[in-house]
C-alpha cells in the first residue's frame, strides 16, 4: 500500500573537515538549527556547505540538547546517510538516559522524527544521543572521517524551515487538496526558486492522492501538516474539508491544529463530511507549517495496512 509522502533524494558529500566538536552547548548553527529550538551537543562534525547545502556530520555517536523550556514540541531533523555505512540503509538508535529506542531504518534523505522527546522539564535541558550501528570505519581516499550520517536541519517538528521548493515539488501531487495557483507557481519557481506569497501546500505525513468516484482526496493517519510559504499576513482564514474515517470508526473527531511549538491554535469538529473554516495566527515572515493532530483512533481496515483516521478533500483560503 501506499506510504506518506517523502522528501528529495540524496545529495552529493562534502570535503573533508576537522574531526567531532567535544562542545556540550554550541551555539545555533545558522541554518541549520534555530535559536529557540533543539541544539547540537557533542560528537558532531563542525558546520560545513557544499553545493549550496549546509549541514554537520555526525560519526555515529553524537548528542541532541533539547530545552526543557517548550514542553510541547517534537524534534524533528533533516538528514540522510553517510559513506560510513556502506551504501546500506543506516539503522539509528536514540539512547535517552537508561532508555534505547531502535529508529527507523534510513535509506536516503529524510525528516525523521524522534519518538516522544518533547524538553522532559520547565527546568533543566534534556540531553539525548542518536547512534549509528554496523558502521564501516574505513577511511576513503583523503577523507579520514567517519561519516556516518549528516543532518541539514535540526528543529521542532513543525516548523517551515524544512520546506524549500525542492521538498514541496516532491510532496506535491499534480492534482492535489491544495490550491492550483500554489501548485502552478511551485512549479514555474524551479530549483532555488522564490516561494508564492500565502502559497498553501500539504507538507510531510500524507499518503498519497487518491480518486473515488467524483472525489479527490488525502487520507492521514495522525500528525499530517499543511504548510504556509512566505505569509503576508493578509490572510489566516482557512478552510478545511475533511471527514472521520475507518480508524476512527467513522464516528465523530476533533482534529487539533498544532504551531511548531506543539501550541493548539485551532481545532476542527468533524461530525461527517464538513468544510470547517479556521483562524490561524498568522504573521508576514517565513514559511510556516501547522500539525493536525487527533487523539485515539488507529483502529485498522480491512483490506488495507494503513491508518485511515481522516481524510481532506480541499485546503484552500477563505476569500
Amino acid at each position: 500500500m501506499p506510504t506518506p509522502n517523502q522528501p528529495p533524494p540524496p545529495s552529493p558529500v562534502g570535503a573533508p573537515r576537522p574531526g567531532p566538536s567535544p562542545s556540550t552547548a554550541p551555539v545555533p548553527t545558522p541554518g541549520v538549527e534555530a535559536a529557540d529550538g533543539p541544539r547540537f551537543g557533542g560528537g558532531w562534525y563542525p558546520v560545513e556547505s557544499f553545493g549550496g547545502l549546509t549541514f554537520r556530520w555526525s560519526s555515529g555517536q553524537s548528542d541532541i540538547v533539547i530545552p526543557g523550556t517548550v514542553p510541547g514540541a517534537s524534534v524533528a531533523l533533516d538528514l540522510e546517510p553517510g559513506p560510513a555505512g556502506g551504501g546500506k540503509p543506516l539503522k539509528l538508535t536514540l539512547a535517552d538516559g537508561s532508555t534505547t529506542t531502535q529508529l527507523a531504518d534510513l535509506a536516503g534523505r529524510t525528516r525523521l522524527v524522534l519518538p516522544a522527546l518533547a524538553g522532559g522539564s520547565t527546568i533543566a535541558d534534556r540531553r539525548v544521543e542518536l547512534r549509528a550501528q554496523q558502521l564501516t570505519t574505513a577511511a576513503s581516499g583523503s577523507e579520514q572521517r567517519v561519516l556516518a550520517f549528516r543532518v541539514f536541519r535540526l528543529d521542532w517538528q513543525g516548523s517551515g524551515a524544512f520546506y524549500d521548493g525542492s521538498v514541496l515539488r516532491t510532496l506535491t501531487d499534480v492534482a492535489d487538496i491544495t490550491p492550483a495557483a500554489s501548485r502552478a507557481a511551485i512549479e514555474a519557481g524551479g530549483p532555488g526558486g522564490a516561494l508564492p506569497a500565502d502559497g498553501l501546500f500539504v507538507g510531510y505525513g500524507w499518503y498519497p492522492m487518491e480518486t473515488a468516484g467524483a472525489d479527490t482526496f488525502r487520507w492521514a493517519s495522525n500528525d499530517v501538516e499543511i504548510v504556509v510559504t512566505a505569509p503576508t499576513g493578509s490572510r489566516g482564514r482557512l478552510l478545511v474539508d475533511g471527514e472521520p474515517g475507518p480508524g476512527v470508526g467513522l464516528k465523530p473527531v476533533t482534529v487539533t491544529v498544532l504551531d511548531r511549538l506543539g501550541q493548539t491554535v485551532a481545532s476542527l469538529p468533524y461530525q461527517g463530511r464538513q468544510p470547517l473554516e479556521i483562524v490561524l495566527p498568522i504573521q508576514a515572515g517565513p514559511t510556516v507549517a501547522y500539525r493536525l493532530r487527533l487523539e485515539g483512533g488507529g483502529q485498522t481496515t480491512p483490506g488495507d495496512t494503513r491508518v485511515l483516521n481522516f481524510r481532506v478533500f480541499r485546503i484552500a483560503w477563505v476569500s
